[in-house]
Protein backbone atom coordinates (compact mmCIF):
# COMPACT_ATOMS: atom_id res chain seq x y z
CA UNK A 1 0.00 0.00 0.00
CA UNK A 2 1.14 3.80 -0.50
CA UNK A 3 2.25 5.55 1.76
CA UNK A 4 0.26 9.45 1.98
CA UNK A 5 2.27 11.60 3.15
CA UNK A 6 1.12 15.17 2.01
CA UNK A 7 -2.84 16.46 0.94
CA UNK A 8 -1.53 16.86 -2.18
CA UNK A 9 -0.49 13.13 -2.83
CA UNK A 10 -3.71 12.05 -1.37
CA UNK A 11 -5.13 14.72 -3.87
CA UNK A 12 -3.30 13.07 -6.81
CA UNK A 13 -4.42 9.19 -5.66
CA UNK A 14 -7.47 10.41 -5.71
CA UNK A 15 -7.28 12.14 -8.74
CA UNK A 16 -5.85 8.72 -10.71
CA UNK A 17 -8.21 6.85 -9.20
CA UNK A 18 -10.96 9.15 -10.63
CA UNK A 19 -9.21 9.01 -14.03
CA UNK A 20 -9.03 5.21 -13.90
CA UNK A 21 -12.36 5.05 -13.31
CA UNK A 22 -14.05 7.56 -15.53
CA UNK A 23 -12.29 5.27 -18.35
CA UNK A 24 -13.90 2.24 -17.03
CA UNK A 25 -16.95 3.89 -17.27
CA UNK A 26 -16.25 5.42 -20.64
CA UNK A 27 -16.04 1.48 -21.89
CA UNK A 28 -20.48 1.34 -21.55
CA UNK A 29 -21.47 -1.22 -24.19
CA UNK A 30 -24.86 0.36 -24.51
CA UNK A 31 -23.31 3.35 -26.02
CA UNK A 32 -20.31 1.46 -28.12
CA UNK A 33 -21.70 -2.14 -29.42
CA UNK A 34 -25.08 -2.70 -31.01
CA UNK A 35 -27.91 -5.67 -29.93
CA UNK A 36 -25.81 -9.40 -30.53
CA UNK A 37 -22.29 -7.80 -29.42
CA UNK A 38 -23.77 -6.37 -26.09
CA UNK A 39 -25.61 -9.22 -25.12
CA UNK A 40 -22.61 -11.17 -25.70
CA UNK A 41 -20.18 -9.07 -23.98
CA UNK A 42 -22.55 -8.70 -20.94
CA UNK A 43 -23.03 -12.42 -20.89
CA UNK A 44 -21.45 -13.44 -17.05
CA UNK A 45 -21.21 -16.91 -17.95
CA UNK A 46 -18.05 -18.43 -17.47
CA UNK A 47 -17.54 -20.15 -20.74
CA UNK A 48 -19.31 -18.38 -23.68
CA UNK A 49 -18.96 -18.70 -27.15
CA UNK A 50 -20.44 -16.86 -30.29
CA UNK A 51 -20.66 -18.65 -34.03
CA UNK A 52 -20.69 -15.62 -36.39
CA UNK A 53 -20.48 -15.12 -39.86
CA UNK A 54 -17.59 -12.75 -41.89
CA UNK A 55 -18.28 -9.06 -40.96
CA UNK A 56 -20.92 -9.67 -37.70
CA UNK A 57 -18.18 -7.62 -35.51
CA UNK A 58 -17.37 -9.85 -33.29
CA UNK A 59 -13.48 -9.11 -33.06
CA UNK A 60 -14.85 -5.41 -31.68
CA UNK A 61 -16.72 -7.65 -29.25
CA UNK A 62 -13.26 -9.27 -28.23
CA UNK A 63 -11.29 -6.06 -27.78
CA UNK A 64 -14.00 -4.61 -25.59
CA UNK A 65 -13.71 -7.57 -23.64
CA UNK A 66 -10.21 -7.97 -22.60
CA UNK A 67 -10.26 -3.94 -22.28
CA UNK A 68 -12.70 -4.40 -19.84
CA UNK A 69 -10.72 -7.12 -18.03
CA UNK A 70 -7.35 -5.42 -18.44
CA UNK A 71 -9.03 -2.04 -16.77
CA UNK A 72 -10.28 -3.56 -14.48
CA UNK A 73 -7.71 -5.53 -13.18
CA UNK A 74 -4.33 -3.60 -12.56
CA UNK A 75 -1.23 -5.77 -13.91
CA UNK A 76 -3.37 -8.53 -15.22
CA UNK A 77 -2.30 -10.78 -18.35
CA UNK A 78 -5.42 -10.74 -20.82
CA UNK A 79 -4.41 -13.71 -24.00
CA UNK A 80 -6.32 -13.29 -27.32
CA UNK A 81 -4.96 -16.47 -28.57
CA UNK A 82 -5.69 -17.49 -32.61
CA UNK A 83 -4.19 -19.29 -35.46
CA UNK A 84 -0.70 -17.41 -35.67
CA UNK A 85 0.55 -14.42 -33.76
CA UNK A 86 0.64 -12.14 -37.20
CA UNK A 87 -2.88 -13.11 -37.88
CA UNK A 88 -4.23 -11.74 -34.27
CA UNK A 89 -2.55 -8.21 -34.89
CA UNK A 90 -4.91 -8.05 -38.31
CA UNK A 91 -7.80 -9.20 -36.69
CA UNK A 92 -7.33 -7.29 -33.19
CA UNK A 93 -5.08 -4.80 -33.10
CA UNK A 94 -7.65 -2.18 -35.50
CA UNK A 95 -10.73 -3.28 -33.50
CA UNK A 96 -8.43 -1.62 -30.08
CA UNK A 97 -6.87 1.07 -31.96
CA UNK A 98 -10.47 2.61 -33.18
CA UNK A 99 -11.71 2.23 -29.33
CA UNK A 100 -8.48 3.52 -28.21
CA UNK A 101 -8.81 6.86 -30.35
CA UNK A 102 -12.35 6.91 -29.28
CA UNK A 103 -11.92 6.67 -25.48
CA UNK A 104 -8.19 8.03 -25.18
CA UNK A 105 -7.12 5.24 -23.65
CA UNK A 106 -3.75 5.88 -24.55
CA UNK A 107 -2.53 2.07 -25.68
CA UNK A 108 0.65 1.18 -25.91
CA UNK A 109 1.22 -1.26 -29.10
CA UNK A 110 4.59 -3.18 -29.38
CA UNK A 111 4.64 -4.44 -33.37
CA UNK A 112 7.63 -6.48 -32.42
CA UNK A 113 5.42 -8.94 -29.86
CA UNK A 114 2.07 -7.91 -30.76
CA UNK A 115 1.39 -6.77 -26.97
CA UNK A 116 -0.84 -4.14 -26.02
CA UNK A 117 0.14 -1.99 -22.85
CA UNK A 118 -2.48 -0.28 -20.74
CA UNK A 119 -1.39 2.43 -18.52
CA UNK A 120 -2.36 0.46 -14.96
CA UNK A 121 0.34 -1.90 -16.51
CA UNK A 122 -2.34 -4.68 -17.58
CA UNK A 123 -0.89 -6.35 -20.75
CA UNK A 124 -3.36 -7.95 -23.47
CA UNK A 125 -0.96 -10.55 -25.49
CA UNK A 126 -1.65 -11.97 -28.50
CA UNK A 127 -0.39 -15.86 -29.35
CA UNK A 128 -0.50 -17.93 -31.93
CA UNK A 129 -1.16 -21.66 -31.95
CA UNK A 130 0.95 -22.28 -34.38
CA UNK A 131 3.54 -22.19 -32.28
CA UNK A 132 3.62 -24.74 -29.80
CA UNK A 133 6.37 -22.76 -27.50
CA UNK A 134 4.10 -19.88 -26.82
CA UNK A 135 1.37 -21.76 -26.29
CA UNK A 136 2.89 -23.95 -23.85
CA UNK A 137 4.51 -20.71 -22.16
CA UNK A 138 0.67 -19.50 -21.11
CA UNK A 139 0.62 -22.05 -18.71
CA UNK A 140 1.41 -20.94 -14.91
CA UNK A 141 0.08 -16.71 -14.56
CA UNK A 142 -3.32 -15.59 -14.24
CA UNK A 143 -5.69 -14.52 -16.08
CA UNK A 144 -9.50 -12.58 -15.68
CA UNK A 145 -10.31 -13.44 -19.15
CA UNK A 146 -8.88 -15.85 -22.04
CA UNK A 147 -10.41 -15.49 -25.81
CA UNK A 148 -9.59 -18.22 -28.46
CA UNK A 149 -11.03 -16.70 -32.09
CA UNK A 150 -11.15 -18.34 -35.52
CA UNK A 151 -11.58 -21.31 -33.50
CA UNK A 152 -13.24 -23.52 -36.68
CA UNK A 153 -9.58 -23.39 -37.86
CA UNK A 154 -7.59 -24.84 -34.78
CA UNK A 155 -5.43 -27.71 -34.82
CA UNK A 156 -6.98 -30.40 -32.42
CA UNK A 157 -6.01 -30.00 -29.14
CA UNK A 158 -8.36 -26.61 -28.74
CA UNK A 159 -10.08 -28.74 -25.83
CA UNK A 160 -6.53 -29.62 -24.10
CA UNK A 161 -5.80 -26.05 -24.18
CA UNK A 162 -9.15 -25.08 -22.93
CA UNK A 163 -9.02 -27.92 -20.12
CA UNK A 164 -5.51 -28.19 -19.52
CA UNK A 165 -3.88 -24.59 -19.88
CA UNK A 166 -6.65 -22.19 -19.39
CA UNK A 167 -9.06 -23.17 -17.06
CA UNK A 168 -6.76 -23.43 -13.98
CA UNK A 169 -5.37 -20.28 -15.24
CA UNK A 170 -8.68 -18.35 -14.91
CA UNK A 171 -9.75 -20.09 -11.43
CA UNK A 172 -8.01 -17.75 -9.02
CA UNK A 173 -10.20 -14.20 -10.77
CA UNK A 174 -12.96 -16.59 -11.49
CA UNK A 175 -12.51 -15.38 -14.86
CA UNK A 176 -14.09 -15.93 -18.54
CA UNK A 177 -13.09 -18.48 -20.96
CA UNK A 178 -14.28 -16.76 -24.56
CA UNK A 179 -14.55 -18.68 -27.53
CA UNK A 180 -15.65 -17.59 -31.09
CA UNK A 181 -15.52 -18.37 -34.76
CA UNK A 182 -17.50 -19.16 -38.06
CA UNK A 183 -18.68 -22.55 -39.17
CA UNK A 184 -16.13 -24.70 -40.19
CA UNK A 185 -17.04 -27.57 -43.29
CA UNK A 186 -16.73 -30.61 -41.52
CA UNK A 187 -19.20 -30.24 -38.89
CA UNK A 188 -17.37 -31.68 -36.58
CA UNK A 189 -13.90 -31.36 -34.33
CA UNK A 190 -13.92 -29.01 -30.80
CA UNK A 191 -15.45 -25.84 -31.66
CA UNK A 192 -18.37 -27.86 -33.49
CA UNK A 193 -18.97 -29.83 -30.50
CA UNK A 194 -18.25 -27.24 -28.00
CA UNK A 195 -20.98 -25.04 -29.72
CA UNK A 196 -23.19 -27.81 -30.49
CA UNK A 197 -23.00 -30.76 -28.09
CA UNK A 198 -20.92 -29.76 -24.68
CA UNK A 199 -23.24 -28.79 -22.05
CA UNK A 200 -21.84 -26.00 -19.89
CA UNK A 201 -21.29 -23.23 -22.47
CA UNK A 202 -23.46 -20.15 -23.26
CA UNK A 203 -23.50 -19.85 -26.92
CA UNK A 204 -23.98 -16.83 -29.27
CA UNK A 205 -25.03 -16.52 -33.19
CA UNK A 206 -25.09 -13.50 -35.07
CA UNK A 207 -24.48 -12.88 -38.59
CA UNK A 208 -23.62 -9.45 -40.80
CA UNK A 209 -27.42 -8.90 -41.10
CA UNK A 210 -27.11 -8.10 -37.56
CA UNK A 211 -24.17 -5.37 -38.12
CA UNK A 212 -25.87 -1.72 -38.93
CA UNK A 213 -22.36 -0.62 -39.67
CA UNK A 214 -22.90 -2.67 -43.12
CA UNK A 215 -24.42 0.00 -45.52
CA UNK A 216 -27.23 -2.14 -47.75
CA UNK A 217 -26.08 -5.12 -46.46
CA UNK A 218 -28.03 -7.44 -49.14
CA UNK A 219 -26.35 -5.29 -51.89
CA UNK A 220 -23.18 -6.15 -50.36
CA UNK A 221 -24.10 -9.79 -50.26
CA UNK A 222 -25.43 -10.22 -54.04
CA UNK A 223 -22.39 -8.37 -54.70
CA UNK A 224 -19.81 -11.29 -52.99
CA UNK A 225 -22.37 -14.00 -54.40
CA UNK A 226 -22.08 -12.52 -57.77
CA UNK A 227 -17.94 -12.39 -57.59
CA UNK A 228 -17.76 -15.80 -55.93
CA UNK A 229 -20.59 -17.36 -58.46
CA UNK A 230 -22.31 -19.06 -55.38
CA UNK A 231 -25.89 -19.16 -55.65
CA UNK A 232 -27.68 -18.36 -52.26
CA UNK A 233 -27.59 -22.34 -51.06
CA UNK A 234 -23.66 -22.75 -51.83
CA UNK A 235 -21.81 -23.97 -48.39
CA UNK A 236 -19.16 -21.89 -48.46
CA UNK A 237 -21.57 -18.84 -48.74
CA UNK A 238 -23.74 -20.49 -46.01
CA UNK A 239 -20.80 -20.66 -43.28
CA UNK A 240 -19.17 -17.57 -43.77
CA UNK A 241 -21.52 -15.36 -44.75
CA UNK A 242 -24.47 -16.86 -42.73
CA UNK A 243 -23.34 -18.24 -40.07
CA UNK A 244 -24.65 -22.04 -40.88
CA UNK A 245 -23.00 -25.19 -39.73
CA UNK A 246 -23.35 -27.02 -43.21
CA UNK A 247 -20.57 -29.99 -44.46
CA UNK A 248 -19.42 -29.45 -47.52
CA UNK A 249 -18.75 -33.44 -48.56
CA UNK A 250 -16.18 -31.74 -51.51
CA UNK A 251 -13.62 -30.70 -48.56
CA UNK A 252 -12.88 -33.99 -47.34
CA UNK A 253 -9.60 -35.87 -48.21
CA UNK A 254 -10.95 -38.74 -48.31
CA UNK A 255 -14.21 -40.50 -50.15
CA UNK A 256 -15.40 -43.32 -48.26
CA UNK A 257 -19.15 -44.28 -47.52
CA UNK A 258 -20.23 -46.72 -44.44
CA UNK A 259 -22.13 -49.00 -47.56
CA UNK A 260 -19.04 -49.43 -49.68
CA UNK A 261 -15.79 -49.07 -47.39
CA UNK A 262 -16.70 -50.60 -43.87
CA UNK A 263 -17.18 -54.54 -43.31
CA UNK A 264 -17.67 -55.39 -39.58
CA UNK A 265 -14.59 -58.02 -39.82
CA UNK A 266 -11.94 -59.68 -41.64
CA UNK A 267 -12.60 -63.10 -42.93
CA UNK A 268 -10.21 -64.99 -45.20
CA UNK A 269 -10.10 -68.63 -45.86
CA UNK A 270 -6.49 -69.13 -46.46
CA UNK A 271 -4.08 -66.84 -44.98
CA UNK A 272 -1.35 -67.74 -47.67
CA UNK A 273 -3.69 -66.04 -49.97
CA UNK A 274 -2.84 -62.40 -48.15
CA UNK A 275 0.25 -60.82 -47.95
CA UNK A 276 0.21 -57.92 -44.80
CA UNK A 277 1.44 -54.54 -45.01
CA UNK A 278 2.52 -52.35 -41.86
CA UNK A 279 2.38 -48.48 -42.52
CA UNK A 280 4.15 -46.00 -39.21
CA UNK A 281 3.94 -42.50 -39.02
CA UNK A 282 6.09 -41.90 -36.39
CA UNK A 283 6.18 -39.26 -34.14
CA UNK A 284 6.67 -38.57 -29.97
CA UNK A 285 4.88 -35.60 -28.97
CA UNK A 286 2.37 -36.37 -32.07
CA UNK A 287 1.17 -40.06 -31.86
CA UNK A 288 2.92 -42.51 -33.20
CA UNK A 289 0.37 -44.33 -35.81
CA UNK A 290 0.61 -48.10 -36.64
CA UNK A 291 -1.97 -49.03 -40.15
CA UNK A 292 -1.97 -52.66 -40.94
CA UNK A 293 -3.60 -53.94 -44.31
CA UNK A 294 -3.89 -57.34 -45.88
CA UNK A 295 -3.77 -57.79 -49.98
CA UNK A 296 -4.13 -60.73 -52.42
CA UNK A 297 -3.00 -60.90 -55.56
CA UNK A 298 -5.43 -62.61 -56.83
CA UNK A 299 -7.90 -60.26 -55.21
CA UNK A 300 -8.24 -56.59 -56.28
CA UNK A 301 -8.90 -55.88 -52.96
CA UNK A 302 -7.42 -54.03 -49.72
CA UNK A 303 -8.13 -54.76 -45.88
CA UNK A 304 -7.86 -52.39 -43.49
CA UNK A 305 -7.63 -55.20 -40.49
CA UNK A 306 -6.40 -52.86 -37.49
CA UNK A 307 -5.07 -49.54 -36.41
CA UNK A 308 -3.99 -47.61 -33.76
CA UNK A 309 -2.15 -44.54 -32.12
CA UNK A 310 -0.21 -43.66 -28.86
CA UNK A 311 1.68 -40.69 -28.28
CA UNK A 312 5.40 -40.54 -26.29
CA UNK A 313 6.82 -43.65 -28.01
CA UNK A 314 10.77 -43.78 -27.69
CA UNK A 315 12.56 -45.92 -30.42
CA UNK A 316 12.31 -49.39 -28.24
CA UNK A 317 8.86 -48.90 -27.50
CA UNK A 318 7.83 -48.51 -30.81
CA UNK A 319 10.34 -51.50 -31.83
CA UNK A 320 8.26 -53.69 -29.02
CA UNK A 321 5.19 -52.82 -30.72
CA UNK A 322 6.43 -53.56 -34.84
CA UNK A 323 7.85 -57.10 -33.20
CA UNK A 324 4.60 -58.03 -31.35
CA UNK A 325 2.35 -56.91 -34.73
CA UNK A 326 5.21 -58.83 -36.85
CA UNK A 327 4.78 -62.39 -34.57
CA UNK A 328 0.87 -62.45 -35.50
CA UNK A 329 0.71 -60.97 -39.17
CA UNK A 330 5.07 -61.70 -40.73
CA UNK A 331 4.75 -58.54 -43.02
CA UNK A 332 6.32 -58.67 -46.38
CA UNK A 333 7.07 -54.94 -45.95
CA UNK A 334 6.91 -52.98 -43.00
CA UNK A 335 7.15 -48.86 -44.46
CA UNK A 336 7.44 -45.99 -42.20
CA UNK A 337 8.07 -42.08 -42.54
CA UNK A 338 11.36 -41.75 -42.09
CA UNK A 339 11.52 -38.13 -42.45
CA UNK A 340 12.99 -35.70 -39.24
CA UNK A 341 14.02 -37.41 -36.04
CA UNK A 342 11.74 -39.97 -38.01
CA UNK A 343 14.74 -41.20 -39.54
CA UNK A 344 16.91 -41.65 -36.09
CA UNK A 345 13.88 -44.10 -35.03
CA UNK A 346 14.23 -46.31 -38.18
CA UNK A 347 17.83 -46.85 -37.58
CA UNK A 348 17.72 -47.35 -34.32
CA UNK A 349 15.26 -50.28 -34.90
CA UNK A 350 17.03 -51.13 -37.64
CA UNK A 351 20.74 -51.61 -35.51
CA UNK A 352 18.77 -52.73 -31.98
CA UNK A 353 16.26 -54.91 -33.34
CA UNK A 354 17.06 -56.04 -36.71
CA UNK A 355 13.58 -54.65 -37.97
CA UNK A 356 13.77 -54.20 -41.52
CA UNK A 357 11.92 -50.60 -42.07
CA UNK A 358 11.78 -49.11 -45.70
CA UNK A 359 11.38 -45.10 -46.30
CA UNK A 360 7.44 -44.68 -46.78
CA UNK A 361 6.78 -43.18 -50.06
CA UNK A 362 5.86 -39.20 -49.70
CA UNK A 363 6.03 -37.93 -53.31
CA UNK A 364 2.98 -36.78 -55.31
CA UNK A 365 0.59 -37.20 -52.09
CA UNK A 366 -2.50 -35.73 -53.61
CA UNK A 367 -2.15 -37.70 -57.10
CA UNK A 368 -2.01 -40.56 -54.66
CA UNK A 369 -4.91 -40.07 -52.04
CA UNK A 370 -6.74 -39.45 -55.78
CA UNK A 371 -5.76 -43.02 -56.64
CA UNK A 372 -6.84 -44.69 -53.17
CA UNK A 373 -9.92 -42.23 -53.14
CA UNK A 374 -11.03 -44.35 -56.73
CA UNK A 375 -10.01 -47.61 -54.84
CA UNK A 376 -12.58 -46.24 -51.95
CA UNK A 377 -15.40 -45.41 -54.49
CA UNK A 378 -15.12 -48.89 -56.23
CA UNK A 379 -15.36 -50.42 -52.94
CA UNK A 380 -11.75 -52.23 -53.12
CA UNK A 381 -10.61 -50.70 -49.78
CA UNK A 382 -12.61 -52.40 -46.86
CA UNK A 383 -11.86 -51.37 -43.67
CA UNK A 384 -12.60 -53.27 -40.47
CA UNK A 385 -15.03 -51.18 -38.22
CA UNK A 386 -14.09 -52.59 -34.75
CA UNK A 387 -10.71 -52.43 -34.82
CA UNK A 388 -10.29 -48.90 -37.01
CA UNK A 389 -12.76 -46.54 -35.21
CA UNK A 390 -9.41 -43.66 -34.77
CA UNK A 391 -8.75 -44.39 -38.40
CA UNK A 392 -12.38 -43.70 -39.37
CA UNK A 393 -13.14 -40.76 -37.24
CA UNK A 394 -9.53 -39.11 -39.08
CA UNK A 395 -11.07 -39.88 -42.08
CA UNK A 396 -14.43 -38.60 -41.47
CA UNK A 397 -13.17 -35.17 -40.52
CA UNK A 398 -9.98 -34.48 -42.44
CA UNK A 399 -10.54 -31.80 -44.98
CA UNK A 400 -8.74 -29.85 -47.76
CA UNK A 401 -7.39 -26.16 -47.36
CA UNK A 402 -10.34 -24.19 -48.90
CA UNK A 403 -7.96 -21.38 -49.48
CA UNK A 404 -5.47 -23.62 -51.35
CA UNK A 405 -8.31 -25.41 -53.70
CA UNK A 406 -9.39 -22.25 -54.94
CA UNK A 407 -5.85 -21.67 -56.00
CA UNK A 408 -5.96 -24.31 -57.94
CA UNK A 409 -3.78 -26.40 -55.38
CA UNK A 410 -4.97 -29.20 -53.18
CA UNK A 411 -3.05 -28.92 -49.58
CA UNK A 412 -4.57 -31.12 -46.49
CA UNK A 413 -5.58 -28.84 -43.82
CA UNK A 414 -4.24 -30.93 -41.32
CA UNK A 415 -4.11 -28.03 -38.19
CA UNK A 416 -7.52 -28.81 -37.16
CA UNK A 417 -7.73 -32.62 -37.18
CA UNK A 418 -5.12 -35.46 -36.64
CA UNK A 419 -3.76 -36.84 -39.77
CA UNK A 420 -1.92 -39.18 -38.35
CA UNK A 421 -3.68 -42.75 -39.08
CA UNK A 422 -4.32 -41.28 -42.05
CA UNK A 423 -0.74 -41.10 -43.23
CA UNK A 424 -0.38 -44.48 -42.59
CA UNK A 425 -2.63 -45.90 -44.56
CA UNK A 426 -0.93 -44.15 -47.25
CA UNK A 427 2.43 -45.03 -46.54
CA UNK A 428 1.05 -48.69 -46.16
CA UNK A 429 -1.12 -48.98 -49.56
CA UNK A 430 1.02 -47.53 -51.75
CA UNK A 431 3.10 -50.76 -50.41
CA UNK A 432 0.49 -53.25 -51.86
CA UNK A 433 2.50 -53.86 -55.15
CA UNK A 434 -0.39 -54.74 -57.30
CA UNK A 435 -1.87 -51.13 -57.17
CA UNK A 436 1.53 -50.07 -59.13
CA UNK A 437 0.38 -50.88 -62.43
CA UNK A 438 0.34 -47.75 -64.24
CA UNK A 439 1.79 -45.52 -61.91
CA UNK A 440 4.91 -43.83 -62.66
CA UNK A 441 7.63 -44.13 -59.95
CA UNK A 442 10.42 -43.42 -62.00
CA UNK A 443 12.30 -39.18 -61.71
CA UNK A 444 11.00 -37.29 -64.77
CA UNK A 445 13.42 -36.40 -67.67
CA UNK A 446 15.83 -33.56 -66.15
CA UNK A 447 14.66 -30.42 -67.16
CA UNK A 448 11.29 -30.68 -67.79
CA UNK A 449 8.43 -29.34 -66.37
CA UNK A 450 7.67 -32.34 -64.35
CA UNK A 451 11.37 -32.27 -63.52
CA UNK A 452 11.28 -28.95 -61.66
CA UNK A 453 7.58 -29.73 -59.93
CA UNK A 454 9.26 -32.63 -58.65
CA UNK A 455 12.08 -30.88 -57.20
CA UNK A 456 10.37 -28.58 -55.47
CA UNK A 457 8.32 -30.88 -54.27
CA UNK A 458 10.97 -32.85 -52.57
CA UNK A 459 12.87 -29.43 -51.62
CA UNK A 460 9.38 -28.44 -49.33
CA UNK A 461 9.20 -31.90 -48.11
CA UNK A 462 12.87 -31.97 -46.42
CA UNK A 463 12.07 -28.46 -45.20
CA UNK A 464 8.95 -29.75 -43.18
CA UNK A 465 11.17 -32.48 -42.45
CA UNK A 466 13.64 -30.36 -40.76
CA UNK A 467 11.19 -28.63 -38.84
CA UNK A 468 9.91 -32.08 -38.04
CA UNK A 469 13.06 -32.79 -36.26
CA UNK A 470 13.79 -28.93 -34.38
CA UNK A 471 12.15 -30.71 -31.20
CA UNK A 472 13.82 -34.00 -30.30
CA UNK A 473 12.39 -36.36 -27.24
CA UNK A 474 14.03 -35.97 -24.23
CA UNK A 475 15.53 -39.72 -25.48
CA UNK A 476 17.56 -37.85 -27.59
CA UNK A 477 20.25 -37.25 -25.73
CA UNK A 478 20.51 -40.10 -23.54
Amino acid sequence: MTKITSKKEARRILAEAARRAEKRNALDPAKLLFGPQRDFVLDESRNKAAVCSRRAGKSYSIAFMLLQHALKYERSINPYITLTRDSGKDILWPALYDLDTKLDLKLKFRENTGDIILPNKSKIIIRGADDKRQIEKLRGPKYPIAVIDEAQGFPHFLHDLIEDVLEPATLDYDGQIVVTGTPNSACAGAFFNLTNKEEGWSIHNWTLRDNPHIPDVESWLQRKREQKVWDDNHPTYLREYCGVWIRDASALVFEYSEAKNVIEDFEYEDANDWEFVLGIDLGFNDPTAFVILAYSENLRQVRVIESYKESKLIPSAVAAHVERLNDEYSFSRIVADTGGFGKGYAEEMKKRFSLPILPAQKSKKASFIEHLNGDLRAGNLQICRNANQALLEEMSLLQWNIDAMERGKMVIDDRRFHDHLCDALLYAWRECMHHADGFEFEKPAYGTRAYWDAEAERMEQEELDKLDSEEEPWWASI
